[in-house]
């Protein structure tokens, strides 16, 4: 069974609401959120070395299991004392991971994803977490 692992440093970002601007009589759609491009970068990176790593160089074609944990950074006074309960949104999380992987050629498309696997954590709050943030990302071919 084909499998690839790889643990992505960083905050992790939301890809959720774009903008709009006009610019010479045209609508130009961007991001909202001007950290998204340097996150998506990171774990299109993080993949790309973790498929060289494994010498796994063709990308996953056929159905996947997305497993992905979100360590998060805990606020001094967080609105939830056991886990991050709040904004960023764990379907966006997983949006700006899921184009990451297409982007960097892991996977042929983000449809390939049929089961989807996401949580976040408090990074550093319990020996069976990461101690930073960042995300933990496991592709597997079903």
């Amino acid at each position: 069974m084909k499998e690839l692992r790889f643990m992505v440093a960083g905050s992790p970002i939301p890809q959720g609401s774009k903008s709009a601007r006009v610019f010479n009589g045209r609508a130009i759609m961007f991001e909202a959120n001007k950290k998204l491009p340097a996150w998506r970068l990171a774990v299109s990176e993080a993949a790309r070395l973790a498929m060289h790593d494994t010498e796994q160089v063709e990308p996953f074609t056929s159905p996947v299991r997305l497993t992905v944990t979100f360590f998060m950074e805990r606020p001094k006074k967080p609105k939830h004392d056991l886990f991050p309960g709040s904004k960023p949104d764990c379907d966006k999380l997983i949006r700006a991971v899921c184009d990451s992987l297409t982007m960097a050629k892991a996977w042929a498309d983000d449809a390939l994803a049929v089961e989807i696997h996401a949580r976040k954590l408090w990074c550093g709050s319990s020996t069976d977490t990461y101690p930073n943030p960042g995300c933990l990302v496991q592709i597997t071919e079903l």
